[in-house]
């Protein structure tokens, strides 16, 4: 596919993102027989609502390939399921966690699909990530043990909680439906160096409602830097789209207060992802009123042209290998865990236990990894040692264009010199 067309792909999503998508972004979007990848980026961003809410309402079914709409239907179908489901168990959990006077706070996707999109079921939730006070955190694991959440690969019943001191978050619990919650007890980081957006959050009484049920949440101006920073900086461009309608939608909000978002912004240090937030904004010519007035109160650079030009063209392209290996380093040199610095070795050298788990036919636990290693390694030295050497490759592969754009890009979003 010629660079044109992705262009007018990219434009398409965008504009389907802030509302304000037309056929003919459309028809250019889908020319040459370009329509199977428009469909990829869509599935890939769990934007299947936002995709039929339009055909529809344009009556542009006729123009599609018919399995593929057919394919987006039952997805969205599945999806929309899991956001009840996950609806259901917020209200349930933020019962269970003021009984037990848990400090807590329901983060992101779904505070945002209750408080902005007019339909709670129009934004695809991956999970439900609810933010709890860090002393309060082996409460809250025990409290969702009860509905039936577990850690992957602990024994039944082991609820023991381990963290080290360059963790925001516990690993994911999920349940038997295959529902995920992430908790997590700090925002922009480790929790041993103060987080003011956490304590911001935890402090403030804002909630939105579920069945009439009062649930805590992030005010829209603390949702707005958490987005920002979770769409940005925090995967390097690799969270996904929709964070530009999230943030969108929070600015043209009449409860948004400009004063209090770039407070927030400042005091978390969170400049150099407004701007480029806003950067996005002026690439697509979609400037709202309020982006408008953010604009004068943030004094950081913009990213130069090209790296600027680069970094949308990945993060409208979500394929992030080289964003994950570059996370990978980072991850690798931060941590000071020996124990966690073996695993991040033992990835070099071994395929994902998802893999393994898939090409074994055998959930990897602490009971049996070590079993499955030795099957591995039985069937295929050579495949060990041929993987091991592409990675180390990967890593290696200093003029990698991709990895030296997602190095710049992270760079700049820490302050950094990013040419």
């Amino acid at each position: 596919m010629n660079q044109e067309i992705t262009n007018f792909q990219n434009k398409f999503i965008f504009n389907l993102l802030i509302g304000s998508v037309t056929k003919d972004d459309f028809f250019l979007a889908s020319q040459d027989n370009s329509q199977e990848s428009l469909f990829k980026k869509i599935e890939i961003n769990y934007l299947h609502k936002f995709f039929l809410d339009f055909i529809y309402k344009n009556k542009l079914t006729d123009y599609l390939i018919e399995d593929s709409l057919k394919k987006l239907k039952k997805e969205a179908i599945l999806l929309s399921v899991r956001n009840l489901k996950l609806h259901e168990i917020a209200r349930k959990i933020s019962d269970e966690f003021e009984s037990n006077n848990i400090r807590y706070s329901i983060l992101k996707g779904l505070s945002i699909s209750r408080i902005i999109y007019e339909d709670a079921s129009f934004r695809t939730l991956r999970d439900l990530d609810v933010l709890v006070h860090l002393n309060d955190l082996d409460s809250a694991v025990l409290s969702l043990k009860k509905f039936g959440f577990y850690f992957p690969g602990r024994p039944v019943g082991n609820f023991k909680i381990f963290h080290n001191e360059d963790n925001y978050d516990l690993p994911k619990l999920i349940d038997s439906n295959g529902l995920i919650i992430e908790v997590h007890f700090s925002i922009l980081g480790d929790y041993k160096n103060e987080c003011f957006l956490t304590k911001e959050i935890l402090r403030n009484e804002n909630n939105f409602t579920i069945d009439e049920k009062n649930i805590n949440a992030p005010s829209l101006e603390e949702n707005f830097a958490h987005l920002l920073y979770h769409g940005t900086s925090k995967e390097i461009l690799g969270s996904g789209l929709v964070f530009i309608s999230d943030l969108y939608r929070i600015l043209e909000s009449k409860n948004f207060d400009i004063t209090k978002a770039v407070k927030i912004i400042k005091n978390n240090s969170l400049d150099q992802e407004l701007r480029f937030y806003l950067d996005i904004l002026n690439y697509f010519n979609a400037h709202n009123y309020k982006s408008k007035i953010l604009e004068e109160h943030i004094e950081v650079k913009s990213m130069d042209d090209s790296l600027l030009s680069e970094a949308i063209r990945l993060l409208f392209s979500q394929v992030g290998v080289s964003q994950k290996r570059l996370l990978k380093v980072k991850k690798f040199k931060n941590d000071k865990n020996l124990i966690t610095k073996f695993e991040q070795i033992r990835s070099i050298f071994f395929p994902s236990t998802k893999k393994l788990s898939r090409e074994f036919g055998e959930t990897i636990n602490n009971l049996n990894f070590f079993k499955i290693y030795i099957k591995y390694l039985e069937r295929s030295f050579r495949e060990l040692g041929k993987y091991a050497v592409n990675e180390l490759k990967k890593i290696g592969k200093k003029q990698n264009t991709e990895f030296l754009v997602y190095t710049k890009v992270d760079n700049y979003f820490k302050n950094q010199d990013a040419n």
